[in-house]
């Protein structure tokens, strides 16, 4: 018998790369982008030559956070394609994710002066006009687009952020309504205008219809998320990295105070902290900032507890010179640079080991508001366990089992337990609590927050436009009939 293997043949390789292709967009539909970038990067193995690929993989990797090699294959698809908007778009979204809002603002400009007929273009200048606050700009330049005999979804779902301020709540939800008609459009922008629906009836009162709104959008958006393997991470950190464990380990010899981390759940008042601590002399606020996650992963493989074991100084201090540099590139004059990747929190032991002298900011709300703004927010990025209220709960209690466990092992002088209602009820007083606590200055100007320039990419982005309200205290309490099972599970 012949060992050769047998050559593919031609049809069948063009069945494959469709079916790959087919799979890649659906798992971008779903908003699952991990597992895109892994599809359009099999399926441009395929086909090399394919520009649109290039984009297409090029979008999976941004919106999966992997900013390097998105901004490569942008730079390739430019090359490849002078004339699209395309990538400058891309480019733009980018380069907000970033920080960088005068560069998105001019790869949006470049967007525009390509196609200045395509809405997808003026959507993006739209986008960084409302991240500034400038909602009346926003509605001036999207209004005149709108057409009453089309659908247009993506127009009616950034429309939707602006237009209650300046028409009629039944234009508004009108122009929801009629995106919501597309047929055509993936269960990821369908999923985003319900979200739209829910806010824009959730500010007018009616609570029963935006609570549907909010639970239909959620249900398009489920993912594999398993609150049983999700323990059982939270319990071997804890049974592994104990006290006596962590007090025996190495250290680095970065002395370094730059690095803060601002860590807990989405939705627990980390914006408008990291907002508050940005307005105090020399800190910069570094918003998400990928890449603990990689010193994490490199110093801990092939698992925790063999990981632990291989730790030493020499391996530490690379990992934390390398962060260091890193973040010192946001801002080299900064005397501290928070990083507000909130996942971070899994990885607070090695922080320690890597920076014995960087503080934590453990941000902290009333739970049932906390994941009833998260079940209302549509994400962007990786929250598998936001679209479901049993698994909201669960997540959060793990979260606070761990972070309750670091603070045993590292200390209050480590870690700072900050309350978002403390901070609503006396500003004065919880911004001095956390100046004293990260070692900076207090300055007066943390108090109008609101008038930084400093620009937020995050949900929560509204809300440091505005001065300090209580509105959002005790939310959970208007859609307390509908949300048994998140209560249930909180109080179990």
């Amino acid at each position: 018998m012949s060992s050769e293997k047998t050559a593919v043949p031609d049809w069948m390789k063009g069945a494959n790369y469709d079916l790959v292709v087919a799979d890649a967009q659906r798992a971008y539909g779903q908003g699952n982008f991990k597992r895109a970038v892994e599809l359009y990067a099999e399926a441009l193995s395929m086909r090399p030559d394919n520009v649109d690929l290039l984009e297409k993989l090029a979008s999976s990797y941004l919106h999966a956070g992997d900013f390097e090699n998105a901004r490569t294959l942008l730079a390739k698809s430019m090359e490849a394609k002078p004339q699209s908007a395309g990538p400058h778009i891309q480019l733009a979204a980018m380069e907000l994710r970033l920080g960088k809002l005068d560069a998105a603002h001019a790869a949006a400009d470049k967007a525009i002066e390509l196609e200045p007929e395509l809405m997808q273009a003026k959507l993006c200048k739209a986008d960084l006009y409302f991240i500034q606050g400038k909602r009346r700009e926003v509605y001036d330049l999207l209004k005149p687009l709108i057409d009453p005999a089309e659908p247009q979804p993506m127009l009616a779902m950034v429309y939707a952020k602006v237009a209650p301020q300046f028409e009629s709540f039944e234009d508004c939800v009108e122009v929801i309504m009629r995106g919501l008609t597309d047929q055509t459009m993936p269960p990821v922008l369908r999923s985003s205008l319900l979200f739209g629906l829910g806010k824009v009836l959730d500010d007018v009162g009616r609570y029963e219809d935006a609570f549907a709104a909010y639970d239909k959008a959620n249900k398009m958006r489920r993912y594999d998320f398993q609150p049983a393997r999700n323990e059982h991470l939270h319990d071997l950190i804890i049974s592994e990295w104990t006290k006596g464990r962590h007090e025996r380990l190495p250290r680095s010899t970065n002395e370094s105070s730059v690095p803060v981390f601002i860590v807990g759940m989405p939705r627990s008042g980390s914006t408008l902290t990291e907002q508050v601590l940005s307005c105090m002399p020399g800190v910069h606020g570094g918003g998400e900032i990928p890449g603990f996650e990689i010193s994490a992963r490199d110093l801990l493989l092939p698992d925790l507890a063999t990981g632990l074991d291989g730790l030493t100084p020499e391996a530490l201090t690379a990992q934390a010179d390398r962060y260091l540099g890193m973040i010192q590139r946001l801002n080299p004059e900064a005397q501290r640079i928070s990083n507000k990747t909130l996942r971070n929190y899994l990885h607070l032991g090695l922080a320690n080991l890597m920076f014995p002298n960087a503080k934590v900011v453990w941000c902290r709300r009333d739970l049932r508001d906390t994941c009833v703004s998260c079940y209302f927010q549509n994400f962007v990025g990786n929250h598998p366990y936001a679209y479901d209220l049993e698994h909201l709960a669960a997540y959060a209690k793990d979260l606070e089992r761990l972070m309750r466990h670091w603070q045993q092992v590292l200390g209050d002088d480590v870690i700072l337990e900050f309350s978002y209602e403390d901070l609503v009820g006396d500003l004065e007083g919880a911004s001095r609590k956390l100046a004293e606590h990260i070692g900076c200055e207090w300055d007066a100007s943390c108090l109008k927050y609101y008038e930084s320039k400093r620009v937020a990419v995050t949900a929560s982005n509204e809300q440091i436009r505005e001065p300090i309200y209580t509105k959002a205290m005790g939310r959970w309490k208007h859609y307390e009939e509908w949300i048994h099972p998140l209560l249930g599970s909180l109080a179990t």
